[in-house]
């Protein structure tokens, strides 16, 4: 099906930079006519689009009518947040051949081998502020927040080969909030678009490893259980007036859901020579040990006739994250006083799946205003599919001597965050992210320390808007920023 703007649905979402299709999200359109058209006629249209888009959004089509579909909520699941590690959240997370702190858990298990001395770490991650600029919309979202990227132990024995370690990781935190409106002026009044939205996805993983150091091999493994959440909340609302009154158009919805999955990681590392060093990990598909979500939505067309109200009540929702296959490979250059390592972490491709599905049906009352008995229908729900994509990133870091005695560094790193998943998916966004650090380190005695800036950045795909109001194209999509303040504590026994 095509349309006016050439989209394959009504037009490109305001913040995708391709049409979103979001299943299960109530999207409350803006109907738009000429003064000459506006009658009675555009009303059921304007009925019957709502209660479509809540049974299934991206293929309504009112008659004759221009519908723009109001942003999502803007979520991004990408993988690689801020790096943790006492120095490598300073080095773009390029820390597979060299991992040799508390943090190998995450990076390479066999890293714990590396390590000169038993150490327990507390990585703060960042204090980081978050905007998110839809350039349709006048108003900007974002947060500020702290959080914790390890809580970890290294316990290095006095005697045998054995090392082990334990990590509490954070490695993904999304925070967003927004409050925004569009207004639309056109003859005879005007149409306002209100939006607000607020959205939270994080992952924690726990874990414990061992590594062993055999003949110029270190090795190691590490079991660990991942927690997932999520949570978004939106509202809508749309108020078209026309020469014959005023059609008006509410909806929300809220979604929530958390997994609890099992991850099994192994690793290696070698030095290739005395300068050179390798290190590489593979990271099994997360199975699922525990799910719970919620899904509910509600909405409301009202005019003059008929009336229509619509909603779902899911309260036990399935919901199910997909924890894909990881692959990482690193290779090293050391110096004495120098050393960079460039790294590479891909992710496996997965078959689409739903996010959020229940066997409830959503259910639509019509009241056609004239005194007559409501109408009630019951569908079935799409749910709210996912369409994740396999990707590769990389990260380049390293690190410079100061000082003859090795006390003070300097470090720097470069790295890609890229999208997980496609333009089509409705659960979440799709925004390829890169982030710059700089920061130094210190020790002083049995306490090690290091201070770093972090800035990330990225922008989705730009599609052309029509403006209902006047049919001109625009030009939009979401911006995102991240500024973060790292820091690391370690004490070395």
């Amino acid at each position: 099906m095509a349309y006016e703007d050439g989209t394959r649905g009504p037009i490109s979402s305001l913040i995708k930079g391709k049409h979103l299709k979001t299943t299960g999200i109530i999207r409350p359109p803006m109907l738009t006519m000429s003064a000459s058209t506006a009658s009675r006629s555009w009303i059921p249209s304007a009925a019957f689009v709502m209660v479509a888009l809540i049974v299934a959004p991206g293929v309504v089509c009112g008659q004759g009518a221009g519908i723009v579909t109001v942003p999502a909520n803007v979520i991004l699941p990408n993988a690689n947040g801020i790096p943790p590690g006492q120095t490598a959240s300073l080095e773009g997370g390029a820390n597979i051949a060299r991992a040799d702190d508390s943090s190998s858990n995450w990076y390479n298990p066999a890293g714990l081998a590396r390590a000169k001395s038993s150490s327990v770490s507390a990585t703060g991650g960042a204090y980081q502020g978050t905007t998110v600029k839809m350039s349709a919309f006048p108003d900007q979202g974002g947060s500020f927040q702290h959080f914790p990227a390890v809580v970890a132990a290294l316990f290095k024995p006095s005697k045998g080969a054995w090392t082990y370690g334990y990590s509490l990781i954070q490695p993904n935190s999304w925070d967003n909030a927004i409050a925004t409106q569009l207004v639309i002026p056109h003859e005879p009044g005007q149409e306002r678009l209100g939006y607000t939205a607020a959205s939270q996805f994080s992952r924690i993983q726990g874990s414990v490893g061992a590594a062993h150091d055999s003949s110029g091999w270190r090795y190691g493994f590490a079991a660990g259980l991942e927690f997932t959440s999520l949570e978004k909340d939106q509202t809508t609302s749309d108020i078209l007036q026309t020469q014959t009154g005023a059609i008006s158009l509410v909806g929300s919805s809220h979604f929530s859901g958390s997994a609890t999955h099992l991850r099994l990681t192994a690793g290696v590392q070698r030095d290739l020579s005395k300068e050179w060093k390798f290190g590489a990990t593979i990271r099994s598909p997360g199975v699922a040990i525990y799910t719970s979500g919620t899904a509910t939505i509600d909405g409301v067309a009202a005019a003059t006739s008929p009336n229509v109200s619509a909603y779902l009540f899911a309260p036990d929702a399935t919901f199910k994250y997909k924890v894909p296959f990881e692959g990482s490979i690193g290779l090293a250059y050391e110096r004495p006083r120098f050393e960079v390592e460039l790294a590479l972490r891909g992710f496996a491709s997965q078959s689409a799946y739903s996010v959020f599905s229940s066997d409830t049906q959503v259910v639509s009352v019509t009241d056609d205003g004239h005194g007559g008995p409501p109408v009630t229908q019951a569908r079935a729900w799409a749910g709210v599919t996912s369409y994740p994509r396999a990707y590769v990133d990389a990260a380049v870091g390293g690190r410079a001597t100061l000082t003859e005695n090795g006390v003070w560094k300097v470090h720097f790193g470069f790295a890609t965050n890229r999208a997980p998943v496609t333009d089509q998916d409705q659960a979440f966004n799709a925004a390829s992210l890169y982030s710059a650090t700089v920061g130094f380190s210190g020790q002083l005695v049995h306490f090690q320390a290091s201070l770093g800036l972090r800035y990330e950045f990225g922008t989705s795909s730009d599609s052309n808007v029509q403006v209902p109001a006047n049919g001109r194209p625009i030009t939009t999509n979401f911006s995102v920023r991240n500024i973060g303040f790292i820091y690391s504590v370690a004490y070395l026994f």
